[in-house]
């Protein structure tokens, strides 16, 4: 089984750190986190340079947002899989966004 390259996209760093270190003590999943950020124009930036297989994407993140985001990511890797994750309320309007988009997994 090929090693899954993870990027994490969380603003929280406490968040961030945590997902990291659950992903890295999960040995039967064969993952490898190869990248982490905490802002949306970065994670595009990440992205295309570490071509991460799946990437955990916090929707609410700092400069441009998770669904902005994840958008031109898989215009530049469409082979990637988005997580969409989020800590805010589901009435908050980027999430209905989130929920709209097809490219995007809950």
């Amino acid at each position: 089984m090929n090693n899954i390259r993870i990027m994490v996209v969380e603003d929280e760093k406490l968040m961030r750190i945590l997902i990291c270190k659950t992903l890295e003590k999960a040995e039967s999943l064969n993952a490898t986190v190869v990248a982490q950020s905490d802002d949306g124009f970065e994670a595009i930036q990440l992205a295309g340079k570490h071509k991460p297989d799946v990437i955990i994407m916090d929707i609410g993140i700092r400069g441009l947002n998770g669904v902005d985001s994840s958008r031109q990511i898989l215009r530049d890797n469409p082979e990637a899989k988005i997580i969409a994750v989020s800590g805010l309320s589901s009435k908050t309007s980027i999430i209905g966004r989130a929920a709209s988009e097809p490219c995007l997994s809950f």
